[in-house]
This record gives C-alpha cells, structure tokens and sequence, in this order.
C-alpha cells in the first residue's frame, strides 16, 4: 500500500491498543457492546489486562472463556489482541499468590548496614529478619572515606572486633532480605527475578493457560505484554532504603542501603567471573582501591546477565516458540533508577520484540526537567538499533480525570516525535464502578465525555504512529549512556548518590539537541562488539545509519574497546564532544590514561566542555558550530530554540515531524533542500502541495504543542482540500468579520445535569425510617442527606455507585427486608435497576414521582444479621435535565453569558450544545470563510448548515467554512465535550465556550 493511502486511513497495525482494564464481573453482553464501541471509534486492539475490582476468577475457568470470547469477537473485526501476564501489576507474582505460596521464590536485596566503632563495646544488633551472609571490619579514612585496610570476620568474632583497641573503625554487615509483604497487591511478594524457577513458575500460571488459545496465535493474538519487571521493585527506583512498613511508623526504613540481590548469588557470580563477590561487598559503597571499579562493573554485569536470562530471555523464548511477539515495558529514567531496577536497560530492552516505556501524568518536560525524554530515546534508539521498528508507549495513565483530548494530544506529538508508534493508552475501563474509578485515571473509554468524538483522535495517533514507523531514520548523532560512570559512582563514600553529574549531564544533553533540531540516537558500549567506519561515519548493524558525531556525557570510566573504537573513529575524521571530563579506561593506571587524556585533548575533532557556568552557551555553540541540524529553523533570522525534528525517508521522499516543544508560539522560517513540498494533515488525513514556498523555505505559525509532518516530494499526485486550519489562519487581506455573539446562542446540554451526593449523616444501628419496620434482631446502619428543588424537572433519577440489593440471611427475622433499602421522603423504592448513566454497573431509580418542591430527604438504609454490613462508600447522585442555582435544582438554563460551570451546570461532565444562527448578505468564490471560536473547553464539534465539521481537539479552533456557508441564514450548531473532572472530582472546571466567534471573510 502506497504510504499516502495508508496515512489517510491506517490499517489496525498502527491503531491504538488500549488496556482493557478487565475489572468487574465480565458480561458477555456487555463485552460485545464495549467492543463494538472500541471497533467502531477506530481502536487496533486491546491488551487485555487483569485489574483491580475483577470479580470473574483469575485465570480459572470463567475467565479464560471470557478471554476468548474476546479474542473471537476482535477476529471478527480484524482487531488486534495483546495479551497481559499478570493479574495487575508488575508482572510476576501471579497476583501475589505465586509468591505466597512459594517463599523461597521472592525477591532479596543485598542490605548493606554500617556500625561505627566508638569508645566503648558497641552491642550489634543483627537483624533476625535477616540473613547475614557477610560481615567485615574496616578501616576508613575519615576525611576521604577510602578504605585503607578491611578484613572479613565471622559472625562470632563480631564482638571482638568493635572496641576502640581495634585497629578498625567500622563494621559492615551484609544481609540477605527478603522484601516486605505488600511490595505487590493481595498483600504479596514481589518475585525474584533473576530465580530461573522463579520465572518459571511465573510462566506456568501466567502463559500456560492461553496455549488453549494457540489457533490465534500469532494472527488475532500477536504477543504478551510484560509489565515493570524489576530487580528491585519500586523500593530501589525511589530510593537505597529499605522500607519496613509497619501500623506503629510508616516512616520506618531498615538501616543502611539496597542493592540488588538473589538467592545463591555467590555461586551464580562465580560461575561469570573468577572470584566470590561475597569476599568483596564492601567495595558496592566504599572505595577499596584499585579493585573498586572492577568489582563493581563485575556486579553490575552479572546482575544484568541473571536478569535479562532468566526473566526477559525464558519469557521471550516461551513466546517466540508459540509465533507470539514479546512486549512490555520495564521502569526507565532517570539513568539511576534504570541501574537500580534494570542494571544495563539497553541490554535488557533488546529482549523485546518492541520495546517500550510508561508515560505517566501529563506534560512534556521542559529545559529544567528534562526527564520525559530519555525512557522514550532509550526504547526507540534500542528498537532502530536492533531493527524492530515498532516502539510502544503505555500512555495517558495517572493524568487523572481533569486530562484533556488536547492534552493527550500535545503528549502524544512529543512521544511521536521521539519515536513512538504504538500507543497504549492507560486505559479503557471496562467499569468505573466504586473505586475502580480511582486506579489510576483518566480513562479514554465510554464514561468520558469525548467518547463520541474519539475516533477523530484515534485517527489522529494512528498517522502519527504510521510516520513515525518509517524505518529510515535519519541521524548523525550519538549520545554515549554513561552507564559503566554509575556502576561505579552510584554509591560514594559510602552513601547512595541520586543526583550524578554524569545523569544529569546525560538530560541536559538529550534535551538541547532536541531544541536546536539535533536529533540522536542513545548508543551503550555493550553495542560496540559490532560495527564498522565508512566515511567519518560509526555504523552499527545497520547500514544506513551513520553517525558522524559522539557524545560523551560525563562519561568517567570507559571500556578499553570502546577506547579503541573511539580512536578508530577520531582516526576516520569522526567527531567527539565530551562534557565535564576525558573519560579514563577501565582497568588501566594513571600512566596509560594520562598519555590517552593529552592524546584526545590535543586531537582537533575532539571538543571538552567544561561543567560550569558556560556549560549551555559552550555546549550550544559547539553542537551548532559542528553538527548538522535535521532542518534549517530560523526565527528572527536567529536559530530556533525549542523546535523539535524528526527525519526519515521513504522512498522517493524525505519527510519531517515538526513539533514546537517551547513554552511559547512561534512563527519560524523552515528551509529544505527542495521547494516540492506536502502538508501531511494528522487531523484529516488529506495531503496537500505547498504553494507557499520562497526559495525552498515557508513560514508557519506553531502554537505550542502542535506538530506538522512536511514531506519533500510525494510517491504519488496527490492534490485534496481539507476544512482544518492547522495553525493560526493569516489572511492575505481581512475584508471583515461576522461576529457571532456568545448571547446568541441557545443552550442545551445532551446528557443528564448532574447533583452529587456526596454530604452524608450517620447513625450507626439505628432505629429504621419507618419505626413499624425495625427488625427485632440484627443492626440498621442509616445513611441521611437532602436536596433542594426549587422547580420539578422533567425527568429525575437517582443513581448509586457499587451498592448491591440482595435478600439476606435470615430474610424472616429481619423484616423481610433487603440489605440495602432506599427512602425518598419515607417512600420506600422499588428495588433499583442498572445504569444507563456511565456505568451498568451504577443503580439508577426515577425518583420524580417521589419529590417535592422544596426540601427532600434521601435515606439508604443498611442492614444485617450474622453477616458484614452491607457497605456505602460512594457519593450518590440526583441526575435530570435541570440546572442547579446555588446547588438547587431549578429550571434549565437556555442562555448562558460565560462557562456552563458557572450557570448551572458546575459537575456536568459530558456534552453542552450551543445553537444560533447568522446572516452573510453576500457569498463570493474570490473570498474564503473561516469559523474562529476564541476559546473551547475543552474541545468541540462543529455542524453548520447540517454539515459536519472536523472535531476540534486543539487550537487553533478554525475551520474553512467556504464550502458550507451560503447567502442568506445559516445554522450553526457547536457541540463543547469536556472531560471527567467536574463529575469524579467535583471541581468547577470551566467548560464550554468563552470569547469571541465569528467568521473571518478574507480573499485568496
């Protein structure tokens, strides 16, 4: 397929794949109806995940069929299906059981305590939680916190060894330890890693079970998703302490410092290298001399070997075996957190079929935290490097409900531009019922208020993963991890070091070349083993990227062969940048490295920036100086700062992600090397010719956050018209406006207004509402609010959220009534039914025939006898077509002069339409029609003259009306979404229109 047509309308392969939150009761109605939905909003596929509030037994039999009927349904529809490895997260406890069934399978740190030896017998407390596998008495210089001597002694001796007469001045003690309950859910453990039997059994109770799906693997079915592994857990990506939470302090940490550890990792150690580590554990914190650097790259390494073998290459393999892909994503940045819970992540992430990363909360960073970039270059360097081609980003998650489609949007342009083609947004709950609605948010499913619009979006992503899956990359540029630095810096002087130079350094530079349209690829060392110079160029396994350009980010310590391959390179004429330091060689002494330092500090294409106050001005000099930018960006006859490009070629064409990543708008100068240039449009999917072009250059106004995709020349004529204007419309000559007041237009709202419940009174084992009722046994809970309606609506009802009605035990005994009874005004409902308002899984009731003008009273009442009392945790809510005037249900607002939160509908989350019409006297095919809507919360579709428009998702919020807009009187309909907020969190969020609208007559 030419990539024209597949941009205009992508196949499944680039859709989005959401996780499915499997978490409630699955229905096989109610499946097909949320299929049938993702299916028809443009969805790929699903990865089908196990999430908290999942009734249907895991992993037994209900749930298998329920899978498969799944995976049956999305065969239908040619729809893509991942599977998922775990019940929740992260990957490998089976939801805990597996670990608390088998303790000899959970994870261990190494713990590492350190007792200074004072003036008097020090009593050691030794841990009884704890193994303790070695202990040593050391000497420590006090002022350099080298060790000058140290001996390892037995546990016996200890004693003896912790006097002031002793020659030492510190004991370490090195444990073994087996992590806390409730580092996973269902209060377990998490695994052990780098235990093959651990994984093992990992994967006979998480894969085992889908080979009765074997039919569709590989065709419906394409892999498994694995879910944060770790060496670690999320104890060592936040900290080096060990957490000992407990009721009385939950502050507590055990003393001293975390590493990674397993069972018989003495003996594993041995068999990858010449010594026992245990012999040495103390060189993990302190510096022990010449050995230092060794032992610890040693660990580091062998850590990594146990780890990639046992857990991602036994996983990987299972897979491959069966024609399934294997995918996931591991914990990534900062650099620091990848050495503690992944050791080396290059080496770990080309286990993956496609390697991905977590992109949590919203926002793109910015030049002060740069963070966000580095998970995604890691995955995608790794991917292009190992030619996979396809890079996966769990995405959206832990935005919360305020998280808009504009928002996503922005999001979803940086993670393209830094190589990203499957996005997988976090994700689409199957249920919001009770706390469900809490893990996590935001949801990109049917409670959102969007959801209608949504295939424009999943639209939208699809062409930017299918550009951003062309597999010619085009960069001269590698930055050099500085990983074999933090093995060996990560702990100093005995204490655990978050805030590396080399890290920080490794950010800085990561996000300037991106601002100054440098675009880069991540190399480790451990990829050297493979390459070849041609032309001043490093190529690795692939040939048609050549690097001419090395970074060296505060890289101190390097391997002798990557020394090796850097003179080679310098040699052919390559070019090397170094900030802070000239790097020493592994293993060599200061003679051979001072002869190395004078030789590249007097070579002329190596360039040394200092860590100081210059380091910007300097480093930005040097790269502009010295590399080449992917596009010329002028702005004010000045490069451009924070415009990001992307280049790759297909065939015939070059083409180009744009993205304006500053915090401002911009208008740029953009210069090619042709002047056949094409506007890919992301939003319509039309491409069309450039006639703007001056010299090889346009001019384009970027509103921040936007991307454009520009080709130079085309694989096919292309030549369509769309109503999107992508960024600010600039007239060649304004004639003049019709401005369309706010005044004018009519309001309604599509879905029911909404009242939240959520101020409650109490009284435990109380009397009942009807008194006659009070059973003689058993306990009534009473739960008590009111509202007021100053006019009755037209429809009324009320909802409740996660509350079952269902005969008890002993229904004689206790008055024949049911767990829960409900009371508008002391009628007794009906029994309730479920949801048509956001949730099947929600009761609703139509309370109108039981209201009042004035004060009502809602009374839910709870009972039991010789069982748990029923519960009622969540805010309830009165929903009906009416607007609230100082949280009184009134009449409909019809007008409105500003936000709808402000005039009646503060928690309305959902659709607020707005109708009015206008005059143009006279229509001209000389002029063109623009529709400007100032300001939209938080986005829109347009219908004018019964046409629909393209939704508007971000700014700018113009649509070319020429086509649709006649002489005469026009209707004009705008339909305002705006997100879960205002609903779940109850904030007065602004929605809906603000500012001017009108339309802008100008001519060609």
């Amino acid at each position: 397929m030419k990539l024209s047509k597949l941009f205009n309308n992508p196949t499944n392969e680039y859709r989005i794949a959401p996780f499915y939150f499997l978490n409630h009761d699955l229905k096989e109605e109610e499946l097909l109806r949320q299929i049938n939905e993702m299916s028809e909003k443009g969805i790929g596929g699903m990865v089908l995940h196990a999430r908290h509030g999942l009734e249907t037994p895991y992993m037994e039999e209900p749930w298998l069929k329920a899978i498969e009927f799944i995976i049956s349904e999305c065969k239908k529809r040619k729809m893509i299906v991942w599977l998922y490895d775990e019940d929740n997260w992260p990957s490998g406890t089976h939801g805990g059981e597996l670990t608390k069934n088998n303790p000899s399978y959970r994870m261990r740190h190494l713990r590492i305590e350190q007792v200074n030896i004072t003036n008097k017998i020090n009593n050691i407390r030794l841990e009884s939680n704890d193994s303790l596998i070695a202990a040593f008495a050391c000497n420590v210089n006090l002022d350099t916190q080298k060790v000058k001597e140290y001996t390892r002694i037995k546990q016996e001796d200890l004693e003896s060894f912790s006097s002031i007469d002793s020659p030492y001045n510190k004991i370490i003690l090195c444990y073994e330890r087996v992590i806390d309950e409730k580092i996973t859910f269902n209060d377990g453990y998490y695994l052990d890693t780098m235990n093959k039997d651990a994984v093992g059994e990992f994967i006979r109770l998480a894969y085992l079970p889908y080979e009765r799906f074997t039919k569709y693997f590989g065709n419906t079915v394409k892999g498994i998703f694995t879910d944060e592994p770790s060496i670690m857990g999320h104890e060592g990506f936040f900290g080096n302490k060990a957490l000992n939470t407990n009721i009385e302090d939950v502050n507590a940490i055990l003393p001293g410092d975390i590493l990674p550890w397993t069972n018989d990792f003495d003996k594993h150690f041995r068999k990858h290298r010449d010594y026992l580590i245990t012999d040495y554990l103390v060189a993990l914190l302190f510096d022990i001399g010449e050995k230092t650097n060794k032992i610890r790259d040693d660990y580091y390494q062998v850590i990594t070997t146990l780890y990639k073998s046992n857990y991602h290459e036994q996983i990987a393999k299972w897979c491959h075996d069966r024609n399934l892909q294997y995918i996931g994503h591991t914990t990534e940045d900062p650099l620091w957190g990848q050495v503690r819970t992944q050791g080396n992540q290059t080496k770990v992430l080309s286990t993956f079929d496609c390697p991905g990363y977590d992109y949590l909360t919203a926002g793109i960073g910015s030049k002060e935290n740069p963070h966000r970039i580095i998970a995604a270059k890691c995955a995608s360097s790794i991917s292009i490097v190992n030619n996979n081609n396809r890079v996966l980003c769990e995405c959206f998650g832990g935005a919360g409900h305020e998280n808009t489609i504009e928002s996503r949007m922005i999001d979803a342009n940086f993670m393209a531009i830094l190589g990203t083609n499957l996005f997988i947004p976090h994700a689409f709950y199957y249920s919001f019922a009770g706390y469900r609605k809490t893990d996590w948010p935001s949801t990109d499913f049917y409670h959102a208020p969007f959801w209608e619009y949504y295939k424009e979006f999943a639209d939208y992503l699809a062409r930017l993963s299918v550009i951003s899956s062309l597999p010619n990359h085009i960069v001269s540029i590698a930055i050099l991890s500085p990983i074999t630095t933090i093995y060996n810096e990560i702990f100093d002087k005995g204490k655990g070091n978050m805030k590396l130079e080399s890290d920080m350094l490794f950010s800085f530079v990561s996000d300037r070349l991106l601002r100054y349209q440098r675009d880069y690829h991540y190399l480790d060392e451990s990829q050297f083993h493979e390459y070849y110079l041609k032309d001043s160029k490093l190529f690795l396994n692939q040939k048609n990227i050549g690097y001419n350009t090395i970074i060296l980010p505060g890289c101190k310590i390097i391997y002798e062969e990557t020394k090796d391959l850097l003179i080679e390179f310098l040699n052919n004429n390559g070019k090397i940048i170094m900030l802070s330091n000239i790097p020493k060689v592994f293993g060599k002494d200061e003679k051979y490295n001072s002869e190395l330092y004078i030789f590249l500090i007097e070579h002329k294409n190596v360039f040394l920036i200092k860590n100081d106050n210059d380091l910007e001005s300097n480093f930005i000099n040097t790269i502009i100086s010295e590399t080449k930018a992917q596009l010329m960006v002028t702005e004010n006859e000045q490069l451009s700062e924070g415009i990001v490009c992307s280049k790759r070629t297909h065939e015939n064409m070059t083409i180009y992600e744009i993205m304006n990543i500053s915090d401002d708008d911009k208008t740029i100068k953009m210069t090619f090397s042709s002047s056949d240039l094409y506007n890919w449009n992301l939003r319509s999917g039309v491409i069309e010719k450039i006639d703007e072009v001056n010299d090889c250059s346009i001019v384009k106004t970027f509103i921040k956050g936007t991307l454009i995709v520009i080709s130079e020349g085309m694989d096919e004529a292309v030549q369509l018209e769309s109503n999107y204007i992508e960024q600010n419309h600039m007239s060649i000559e304004t004639i003049k406006k019709i401005d369309i007041n706010e005044t004018d237009f009519t309001f309604s709202i599509k879905d029911e207004n909404v009242l939240p419940l959520t101020k409650w009174q109490v009284e435990l084992d109380g009397i009942g509402i009807n008194k006659s009722e009070k059973p003689k046994v058993g306990q009534i809970n009473i739960w008590k609010t009111s509202f007021i309606i100053n006019d009755i609506p037209n429809t009324l009802k009320l909802i409740l959220d996660t509350v079952k009605q269902r005969i008890p035990a002993h229904h004689g005994f206790l008055g024949k009534k049911r767990s829960m009874e409900i009371y508008i005004n002391k009628h007794k409902l009906e029994v309730m039914k479920s949801s048509t308002w956001q949730d099947i899984y929600y009761l609703e009731k139509d309370i109108l025939p039981y209201v009042k003008k004035g004060e009502n009273e809602l009374h839910v009442e709870t009972i039991s006898l010789l069982e748990p009392m029923h519960e009622f945790n969540y805010p309830g809510y009165v929903i009906g077509d009416f607007s609230l005037d100082n949280l009184q249900i009134s009449k409909k607002t019809t007008h409105l002069n500003t936000y709808w939160t402000e005039e009646g509908y503060p928690y309305y989350s959902g659709i607020g339409v707005y109708s009015t019409s206008f005059i143009l006297n006279k229509k001209s095919n000389r002029e063109k029609y623009i529709l400007v809507i100032e300001q939209i919360k938080d986005g829109a579709k347009v219908i004018i003259n019964q046409q629909e428009m393209p939704i508007l998702l971000m700014k700018p919020y113009q649509i070319d009306v020429s086509q649709q807009i006649m002489e005469g009187n026009n209707q004009l309909i705008i339909s305002v979404f705006n997100s879960l907020d205002n609903l779940y969190n109850r904030r007065k969020k602004e929605s809906g229109l603000n500012g001017k609208v009108y339309i802008e007559i100008s001519t060609y």
